[in-house]
């Protein structure tokens, strides 16, 4: 599964590699931005689009990680408590093995003892 995922990667950046490689004049090209509120007029500097195309895919990981972060939270907190149970279980599963043990033991004991009387009379 590891090299599929590889590969799989691979694929994907020499795709992303052929596509900027071969519309170099428009990643490389410069677009400056306008923002026109009420009382406030701003232009920035001239950027490249690669640039832009770069924030905006890190911002997108960014907003995708602080939204499922509240997932991860709950999913770690079900996991310590479905750990807790595994431990809970695997408590009674020794005390029921070990009073097994002790039942087969006093068992045996009565057995020997009835062979022991039945040999003598």
């Amino acid at each position: 599964m590891k090299k599929i995922k590889m590969v799989l990667w691979v694929i994907i950046f020499v795709f992303i590699a052929i596509v900027v490689f071969q519309n170099q004049e428009f990643f490389f090209d410069k677009h400056n931005f306008k923002i026109d509120i009420l009382l406030m007029k701003h232009e920035t500097e001239p950027i490249y689009n690669v640039i832009l195309f770069a924030a905006c895919f890190l911002t997108g990981i960014i907003i995708t990680y602080f939204f499922n972060l509240s997932e991860r939270f709950k999913a770690r907190k079900t996991i310590k408590a479905l750990n807790s149970t595994i431990d809970s279980h695997l408590k009674k599963i020794s005390e029921f093995e070990s009073e097994r043990e002790s039942l087969k033991g006093t068992s045996l004991a009565n057995e020997e003892k009835a062979q022991v009387n039945s040999e003598t009379t």
